[in-house]
């Protein structure tokens, strides 16, 4: 069982929405990209030696900058009401987010991490299959406007 489960499903979830990589946060907030991954994983909690908090919430406000993701976060963490596309306010909600020890907020909003990652790891692996289709189709128009 993990046994910092709260912080890893609400990192992996950031990490998710942001679609940010161990070693992107690790740089951004000048860690280890292994240490990013035990966080993730659970195997470690917050480091109480250095700030993390304060600059992951910096951190991931500049990364949610659609209206996909602040829907998202409108409706795990705002109850429903509509966030700003102001990063000051994003990074408030998220400071409050990873702050706060329990990971209750996504069972009372009735959010399911594993769904939300299955339903990214699709839409990302579906975006890769559109790209592949068209870098194929514009070979064949390549191909095709060679022999004309």
């Amino acid at each position: 069982m993990k046994k910092n489960r709260s912080i890893s499903q609400k990192l992996d979830f950031l990490m998710k929405l942001t679609d940010t990589s161990n070693s992107a946060l690790a740089k951004a907030l000048s860690f280890d990209a292994s240490y990013i991954s035990r966080i993730r994983n659970g195997e470690r909690g917050i480091p109480l030696h250095q700030p993390f908090v304060e600059p992951a919430a910096a951190y991931f406000s500049r990364r949610i900058n659609n209206t996909y993701q602040r829907k998202v976060l409108s409706d795990v963490l705002n109850n429903g009401t509509p966030i700003s596309a102001d990063s000051e306010a994003i990074e408030h909600i998220l400071l409050n987010f990873l702050s706060n020890d329990s990971a209750s907020v996504f069972h009372a909003s009735g959010f399911s991490v594993e769904r939300f990652i299955e339903e990214t790891s699709a839409f990302h692996r579906n975006k890769a299959a559109d790209r592949d289709r068209a870098g194929k189709a514009g070979a064949d128009c390549s191909r095709e406007a060679t022999v004309l």
